[in-house]
């Protein structure tokens, strides 16, 4: 499937979920489809959090504000962990591309809505989740312009200095991971 970068979006979200390369490698280079990303980012957001709390929509506000923060945080992660700490010898990103192919990396999570089937519901819940992880190896492959394996070691990379980062914040701050009890809690 060759995508050129006028192709439309819900071309590209079918490309992404067939992890096509080609459609990634449009996605990198074409600068206006980052909002494009994005809509794939609270979408695939609102999918898994209808498909995994059966049906009820309290929090989908906060779960897609907090998708689309965690998508930004672990592109720069994944962004400075790619194009300088693990670089390959064809690496050119820039941080817009590792956002926009990580955006689209999200569209196999579209099918966690299905998670609202009584009984298997969880099963696709769970391969959204494997599905969209491979995506975003693809993804930072094709931004990266890295093989597959220096991709997978981006991505845990990344998410351990991401994780790294956020335990010494919450840990400094005194942040709950439910919540902000420590600033927020008065003395008895």
């Amino acid at each position: 499937m060759q995508l050129s970068s006028s192709s439309s979006f819900v071309d590209r979200v079918i490309g992404a979920i067939r992890l096509d390369p080609a459609t990634y490698e449009a996605v990198e280079h074409d600068t206006d489809a980052t909002w494009q990303a994005a809509l794939v980012v609270a979408v695939a957001a609102i999918f898994s959090g209808v498909g995994s709390s059966g049906g009820r929509t309290e929090g989908l506000i906060g779960g897609v504000l907090a998708a689309v923060v965690f998508w930004a945080i672990f592109a720069l992660f994944a962004y400075l962990v790619g194009a300088y700490l693990l670089r390959g010898p064809q690496t050119s990103a820039t941080f817009g591309e590792v956002l926009r192919t990580l955006g689209f990396s999200y569209a196999p999570s579209l099918i966690a809505i299905l998670g609202l089937i009584p009984g298997i519901g969880f099963l696709f819940t769970f391969i959204a989740a494997v599905w969209s992880l491979i995506a975003g190896v693809i993804a930072l492959r094709q931004a990266l312009e890295v093989s597959t394996g220096r991709a997978v070691a981006v991505v845990v990379v990344a998410f351990l200095a991401m994780a790294i980062v956020v335990a010494v914040i919450v840990a400094v701050l005194g942040i709950s991971i439910v919540g902000i009890d420590g600033l927020t809690s008065r003395p008895v």
